[in-house]
C-alpha cells in the first residue's frame, strides 16, 4: 500500500483537518494534490472499521479535491483513489453487503470459504474434521469409536445436560469436545484475521457451520463467543427447494451430495467451493 513520505508534515495535517467534522472543503490543489489524495486515502483505509464516519469524510474530502480541481497529470490518480474511499464509505453505511464465511465440517478436514456477491473471495483448506472430535471423547471415555460419535452428538459442547446422562460424564465429554474443537476454532479465527487484513475484505459479522459436525449441540455457540460472530447452521435447501422432503439436519449433512445431485457433470477438481457452493446457493450469500 502506497504511503506518503514521512517528510510531508504539512500535507498529512491537512489531510487530517480535512477528515475532522465541519471541515471546510479543499481548495484548488498545486503540484502537492496527489501527495493529499494519497494522505486522505490511508486515512479512510486506517478508520474505516475503527472510525467510519472519519473514513467517510476523507473520501468525502478527496471527491472534493478532485472537483475543486488537481493537475491534469495527476486526475486520473486521484480519480481511482477516490471512487476507492468512496467503496470504502458505502461500506461503513451499510450499502455494500458484508462477506460470509462458510465452514464446512467434514470427517477429517474442513473448507473455509468467504464469500461475498455469490463470490468467493477466499478460500482454505484445514486438516481438522469431525473425527477429531470422536476421536478425543473416545480417549476421554475409552469407548469405542461409534460410541464415542454417539456420545458427541447427544452431548454436544453446551446446553442441558441430555435425559439419561450423568453430569459427571456429560462434564468430561464437553471438556474433551471443547479441548479438540479450539484448534480448528483458531484456524477459521486466523483464517477471518487474514481476510480482513486484505484490502477487498469486506466485513466479516456472519459465518455458517455445515456438514454433520455441525449438528453437535453448541457449537454454534461456541463458535460465535470464540470468535465474536453470528454463527447459524446451514441449510442448503433454504432458498432451493420449497417442498424438499429432507430435514433440515439431513441437508446439513448431505451439502456435498446435493451439490453432486444437482451438477452430475461437475468434476471435483473443477472447483474449489464443491463443498460449500451449495450451501451459498441454498442461503443466497
Amino acid at each position: 500500500m502506497h504511503a506518503v513520505s514521512p517528510s510531508s508534515e504539512a500535507t498529512l495535517a491537512q489531510a487530517h483537518r480535512l477528515s475532522e467534522p465541519g471541515a471546510v472543503p479543499p481548495a484548488p490543489a498545486g503540484p502537492d494534490a496527489r501527495a493529499l489524495a494519497w494522505a486522505l486515502k490511508d486515512i479512510c483505509y486506517q478508520s474505516w472499521s475503527t472510525e467510519p464516519p472519519r473514513a467517510a469524510r476523507a473520501a468525502h474530502a478527496l471527491r472534493g479535491l478532485l472537483d475543486a480541481g488537481v493537475p491534469a497529470d495527476q486526475s486520473t490518480e486521484i480519480e481511482a483513489l477516490a471512487q476507492w474511499t468512496e467503496g470504502i464509505a458505502l461500506v461503513t453505511r451499510g450499502q455494500i453487503q458484508d462477506a460470509t464465511v462458510v465452514c464446512h465440517i467434514g470427517a477429517s478436514s474442513t473448507n473455509i470459504v468467504v464469500s461475498a456477491d455469490n463470490v468467493s473471495q477466499f478460500t482454505r483448506l484445514v486438516g481438522l474434521g469431525g473425527v477429531d472430535l470422536t476421536n478425543a471423547v473416545a480417549d476421554q471415555t475409552g469407548l469405542a469409536p461409534h460410541e464415542a460419535e454417539a456420545l458427541k452428538a447427544a452431548c454436544g459442547l453446551l446446553g442441558d445436560v441430555p435425559a439419561g446422562w450423568d453430569q459427571a460424564t456429560v462434564t468430561r465429554v464437553r471438556h474433551a469436545l471443547a479441548l479438540a474443537v479450539r484448534p480448528l476454532v483458531q484456524e477459521i479465527g486466523r483464517t477471518i484475521d487474514f481476510y480482513r487484513s486484505q484490502e477487498f475484505s469486506r466485513p466479516v459479522e456472519h459465518l455458517v457451520l455445515s456438514g454433520g459436525t455441525a449438528l453437535c449441540a453448541g457449537l454454534d455457540r461456541y463458535v460465535s463467543q470464540a470468535l465474536g460472530i453470528n454463527v447459524e447452521i446451514g441449510d442448503p435447501l433454504q432458498n432451493l427447494a420449497k417442498d424438499a422432503d429432507l430435514a433440515p439436519d439431513v441437508a446439513t449433512r448431505s451439502a456435498v451430495a446435493q451439490h453432486m445431485l444437482a451438477w452430475p457433470d461437475q468434476r471435483p477438481e473443477e472447483t474449489t467451493n464443491l463443498v460449500t457452493d451449495l450451501i451459498w446457493r441454498g442461503i443466497g450469500c
